[in-house]
């Protein structure tokens, strides 16, 4: 199911093979791969080799090109009877055949496969890992300041937007990072310490990340009292799962989330200067804002309890809905009020769970995930109704999400006015909490988003499903390539196309663009009625060296998409079920809203542009520290934004 879809080096040969190599000549082989470009070895799939050739101890895949080396340690027999050359396939449905296991290769069996190419030079102690789920929303434009390019991610496009790193990622170290994306929604966060929980109210209908992540507030994740995850804390060597992580292929340890960054982030820079520090977001991974090099502790008090677990009512019981705090908005409100909470408990001085008292942090702040859901879902019910007499909940009856005509206006519907009444009420309670403690003469508040969502017009909505497109382009290119039958093997399209090749060629990469762009796709418009749309959906597309001048980096960077695509205003790559999706490149995607309110700020609409990669070094200033100590502030120039200079400002 995933084994297929990694990333292998370019071939000219139309068959490469599998070598296994006699454990006489083991240093012979292992000295002529260093000679070669790339040393990639696969751990942990085929310890059969050496249980079933006890004179074998490497297989190398030869590719004409290149050879990858895969040391064998994988318990099972995937490989018995196999001597001599044979078809490269073979391994990959023997790893195909482990991974769809209960338990699976990692350890869980959903888990995307994921494969590190290491350069001369590497160490010895190869390793196969589940790709950690950085496909999780970051916004590391907020925290450090600068682009894609610097930071060293590419999620998805837009200055101050999310970034996915989806598939093959190139770390600042030269590590190759084969992360396999499947481009669909999943209950499954492979960085969790936790393995996935089942349905509270059916196990049959799949698993949940659990709430806490890592089993330190719920026993095995049972989620049986929401408001206990107040409780949860994060801890840099227990909350997530190493064994998830990309492997540093010059120390071979695992690369955790706050190093993958490339620039450092707000929190390290303030911490460094003695003051304390606090977040509050939706994914334990959120870790990653730490920065690199911070040992994922510049962020003093980290509250991260996950969205995509399953909604529990404050009773212990699950919604009736079944589905995870992100899909049901009266359960995201909930949701947020968990942070919220945080939040005012830091006001007063105390840790996130009101429990100690810490002082007021320097910096703080969450994020509210309510008006994101009803932008994008259908109907949805906005309010939890209870307790009755007997302590149990009930919901308000479903509404429609998104926004609406209503006398020639384009306006908020009913769920998404009510999700904007709840932030707006939260904030209010934030704001009187900051006066109450004597706060206001020293505190600036900084309201933006990290994304806005396309389309905000529903009429303009066309739903098209990219999984056919994505399989017709791979069987187009198996009819001259046999050997390769998956040219895209990852990829996220929400309301943009990315799309990462096995064959990373410019002729490969052309190939995809071509028939893209001549293909003729099915969707559907909002009211469900079928339409075809031209070019695949897509404006524009990049691809090869295009795609990397589009990102501003090198051919050779490996961070970039290779084919990526700017979508028609208004295609959403989905099933029929959403009215809008971010990541893309048209207005309602890039452009957000920006409220900064404190003591010596003017009551002024601001005309000039602004970018969000503004606010990190306008937090330094305002802290009265050096922005230029951010290093993607100092390497790309980010300035304060305007009229927002000095400590006067407070914090």
């Amino acid at each position: 199911m995933y084994a297929d879809k990694l990333r292998l080096p370019s071939t000219k040969r139309s068959q490469p093979d599998i070598v296994l190599i006699p454990r006489k000549q083991r240093s012979r082989i292992r000295v002529e791969l260093r000679q070669r470009l790339y040393d990639v070895r696969i751990a942990e799939a085929i310890q059969s080799c050496v249980g079933a050739h006890p004179d074998v101890s490497l297989a190398v895949f030869e590719t004409g090109r290149l050879r990858v080396g895969c040391q064998a340690i994988l318990p099972g027999e995937p490989l018995n009877g196999l001597t001599g050359r044979r078809p490269v396939e073979e391994f990959w449905d023997v790893v195909r055949t482990q991974a769809e296991k209960p338990g699976g290769i990692g350890g869980i069996g959903e888990v995307p496969l994921a494969f590190v190419e290491r350069k001369q030079g590497c160490c010895d102690c190869p390793r196969f890992f589940a790709a950690p789920d950085l496909e999780k929303e970051l916004r590391p434009a907020l925290e450090s300041g600068g682009e894609e390019r610097g930071i060293g991610l590419i999620f998805r496009v837009g200055r101050g937007e999310e970034v996915r790193p989806l598939a093959q990622q190139l770390d600042r170290r030269g590590s190759t990072i084969g992360v396999i994306a499947t481009g669909v929604e999943r209950r499954f966060a492979p960085d969790d310490a936790l393995a996935n929980v089942n349905d509270f109210i059916d196990p049959a209908n799949g698993t949940f990340p659990s709430f806490d992540e890592n089993g330190s507030v719920y026993p095995q994740g049972v989620d049986t009292n929401p408001a206990a995850i107040m409780n949860l804390k994060f801890d840099p060597n227990t909350s997530l799962n190493s064994g998830t992580f990309p492997v540093d292929p010059q120390t071979c340890k695992p690369i955790t989330p706050w190093d993958y960054l490339g620039d450092n982030t707000i929190f390290q820079v303030i911490h460094n200067a003695g003051l304390r520090t606090a977040w509050s977001d939706k994914h334990e991974v959120y870790a990653s804002f730490n920065g690199p090099g911070s040992n994922g502790q510049s962020i003093d008090d980290l509250f991260s309890p996950e969205i995509d677990s399953q909604a529990v009512m404050p009773n212990g019981v699950p919604y009736p809905q079944d589905d995870d705090w992100a899909h049901i908005d009266a359960a995201t409100k909930q949701y947020d009020g968990y942070k919220v909470q945080a939040i005012l408990n830091e006001i007063d001085g105390l840790e996130h769970s009101g429990k100690t008292h810490v002082g007021t942090p320097a910096i703080f702040g969450m994020n509210f995930q309510t008006v994101s859901v009803a932008q994008k879902i259908r109907s949805t019910p906005t309010t939890l109704i209870g307790p009755d007499a007997n302590g149990n909940y009930t919901t308000s009856a479903p509404e429609p999400g998104g926004y609406q005509w209503v006398n020639g206006r384009l306006v908020p519907g009913p769920v998404l006015s009510s999700a904007l009444d709840y932030a707006d009420a939260q904030l209010g309670r934030m704001v009187s909490e900051i006066r109450k403690e004597g706060l206001a003469g020293s505190t600036t508040i900084i309201v933006t988003a990290k994304h806005g969502q396309s389309p905000q017009d529903p009429n303009k909505l066309i739903t098209v499903q990219d999984g056919p497109i994505i399989s017709a382009i791979n069987a187009a290119w198996a009819q001259t390539h046999p050997s390769n039958t998956s040219l895209i093997v990852a990829g996220t399209d929400d309301d943009l196309w990315q799309s990462y090749l096995s064959d990373n060629s410019q002729a490969a990469c052309d190939f995809v663009k071509t028939y893209l762009w001549n293909h003729t796709a099915q969707g559907f418009d909002v009211n469900q009625n079928p339409v075809t749309v031209q070019h695949s959906g897509l404006a524009e597309i990049w691809a090869g060296a295009a795609a990397a001048h589009f990102f501003g980096v090198s051919v050779d960077n490996g961070h970039y998409p290779d084919v990526f695509g700017k979508v028609q205003e208004g295609v959403v790559y989905s099933k029929p079920t959403k009215l809008a999706e971010h990541g893309g490149m048209n207005t309602g995607d890039t452009h957000v809203l920006m409220v900064v309110n404190g003591p010596g700020i003017p009551a002024q609409v601001e005309s000039a542009s602004v970018e969000t990669t503004q606010v990190a070094p306008t937090i330094l200033s305002v802290l009265g520290l050096n922005p230029a100590e951010l290093t993607a502030v100092k390497s790309e120039g980010t300035q304060v934004l305007p009229d927002l200079r000095g400590p006067k400002l407070g914090r």
